[in-house]
């Protein structure tokens, strides 16, 4: 687990930090963002400070709410969201601008109940020519029915299609918590919150990104992807 006296896990990507020595096995940004870790970056953890006024309550409750229904609508086409809650670090008003830090944190689990509902699996075995019935049970090099690919190359296929398919398997039904480090930012209209008139910026090991760009992909991107990896694989061990 990471240490959370000393590391912020962005898990708008990552779902724990790997220990060193497990399986190598880059994943796509975008997919990890739904079921592996990548990447955990060091950030001193500090408890939110009581930065926000009397005055700024109401606009402080007008993103909080913002906030937790953005992160919760960029994961809800793969999760059940379980919980979600956000806590202020810095809230900035001047003039009609405003400036506010946050945690974000969400628990949630996968929809899915099988790892071939996933559209980054699917993608892989429409790739691979794996046969239907193939849903359940490690796949072998036989099972891998591309005419193009030598005998190493499909060993090679169908033993990182099961490392997938048990790296996804291991998350199902289980919870997994979130933590999004936001920096929100607006014009106000009137003195009034404008959901029109914002920007939503996330931390990570490079500064601050938009969120969006933490959010599991769409459902052809991460297909793409799963056919995009076997060719990777494919051609890596046409090479050696």
């Amino acid at each position: 687990m990471c240490d959370k006296t000393s590391y912020w896990c962005t898990c708008a990507q990552v779902l724990k930090c790997k220990k060193k020595g497990e399986k190598n096995m880059k994943p796509t940004s975008r997919l990890a963002a739904m079921f592996l870790a990548v990447v955990c970056f060091v950030a001193q953890a500090v408890a939110p400070t009581s930065a926000v006024t009397a005055s700024s309550e109401v606009l402080a409750e007008q993103i909080k709410i913002y906030a937790l229904e953005l992160v919760a609508d960029g994961y809800s086409y793969y999760y059940h969201i379980l919980d979600a809650h956000a806590e202020f670090y810095d809230l900035t008003v001047e003039g009609e601008q405003y400036q506010a830090d946050l945690l974000v944190s969400l628990t949630r689990v996968l929809k899915a109940k099988d790892a071939h509902e996933l559209p980054f699996i699917q993608g892989m075995f429409e790739e691979a020519n794996v046969p239907t019935d193939r849903t359940s049970g490690h796949i072998g090099a036989e099972h891998v029915q591309r005419s193009d690919f030598n005998e190493s190359q499909k060993a090679t296929v169908a033993q990182q299609v099961n490392f997938w398919v048990e790296e996804v398997e291991s998350y199902l039904g289980e919870k997994q918590n979130t933590n999004f480090i936001l920096r929100i930012s607006g014009k106000l209209n009137r003195g009034q919150f404008d959901s029109d008139q914002v920007t939503v910026l996330a931390q990570n090991s490079d500064g601050h990104v938009p969120v969006e760009q933490m959010f599991p992909a769409e459902p052809e991107t991460l297909r793409n992807e799963g056919r995009e990896a076997v060719r990777s694989i494919a051609a890596k061990q046409n090479s050696t």
